[in-house]
């Protein structure tokens, strides 16, 4: 493994801030709104996984619970059901 999970971690927050920054400007279409949402949330899922993996457990916690309430936000049955799938794997 050339970098280990811990290393990806830090680099995948910038891409998830973004991704938080682009729903919080709004989008002009719900398409693109409904899109974005999903995006976003399993992005936190997957950044929470590299938490998880690296020993964060806190802030994976924090990512998942991120990744739970988009879903809810938008109404996304998936994303919420995979959310807590991460959960339950976290609370093992």
């Amino acid at each position: 493994d050339r970098h280990g999970a811990d290393g990806l971690y830090r680099r995948a927050a910038a891409p998830l801030r973004t991704a938080y920054a682009l729903l919080d400007a709004g989008a002009s279409r719900q398409a693109t709104a409904d899109r974005l949402y999903t995006g976003a949330g399993e992005l936190a899922i997957s950044v929470g996984w590299l938490a998880h993996d690296s020993g964060r457990f806190d802030d994976a916690r924090s990512h998942y619970a991120e990744a739970l309430a988009t879903a809810r936000m938008n109404g996304d049955a998936g994303l919420e059901a995979h959310a807590f799938c991460n959960m339950a794997f976290l609370a093992r």
